[in-house]
């Protein structure tokens, strides 16, 4: 009803930590027979998580407050930072996590993961004026020479000028507004990208 929408903003609190109430709150093993790959749940791994069991491989879903040696314990072959809502200010002590597994393992972030491995590496992180909304955002890979329709909703960014600071390179740039749509890093295998990874042949196809 219009009173309990009107309850519910009045309600809202931007600063609550959603990642903590979405992610998993164990250790969740989908068998397979190919790699164990594993994902760091920032509360959105379940189309990641179904797309890699569907391909055959094996997969294991962590706690978003997992230690390294927590992960590296299930003796994963990869890691994936998931997508997930909010910002990254109240996952900030997950970086000393992700450069301790960057040293060892391939790690690839989506979305909020992807916010999160650039601010560990040095990046800077802003809000967005309006943000990316819809399913038909044109991306350009700079290192395929092609451009992708991908779909969004994120109101924050990678900013572009902090990468020269930094060991990360962009990848990938929005064909709109030209803002960082993907990173990668000068020597660790770490790769991430902003845009949504909806479809199977989407994992199919990606280098990393």
């Amino acid at each position: 009803s219009i009173s309990e929408m009107e309850e519910m903003i009045k309600n809202y609190k931007p600063q609550e930590d959603y990642v903590e109430k979405l992610s998993v709150k164990s250790t969740e093993t989908l068998v397979g027979e190919d790699l164990n790959i594993g994902i760091l749940d920032l509360g959105d791994s379940l189309k990641i998580k179904k797309t890699l069991s569907d391909m055959g491989y094996r997969v294991t879903v962590f706690p978003y407050k997992s230690s390294a040696m927590d992960i590296e314990s299930e003796k994963v072959d990869g890691l994936i930072i998931s997508n997930g809502p909010g910002s990254i200010e109240s996952l900030k002590g997950l970086e000393k996590t992700i450069r301790e597994l960057a040293e060892k393992k391939n790690i690839f972030g989506i979305g909020l993961g992807h916010q999160l491995i650039a601010s560990t590496f040095g990046a800077k992180v802003e809000k967005m004026k309006y943000g990316h909304r819809g399913s038909n955002h044109g991306v350009y890979d700079l290192d395929k020479n092609r451009a992708y329709i991908v779909p969004q909703n994120h109101g924050y960014v990678v900013n572009g000028d902090s990468l020269t600071e930094t060991d990360l390179l962009m990848t990938h740039k929005n064909l709109n507004d030209d803002t960082v749509e993907g990173i990668s890093h000068k020597s660790l295998k770490v790769n991430s990208v902003q845009f949504n990874l909806e479809e199977k042949t989407d994992l199919e196809n990606t280098s990393y």
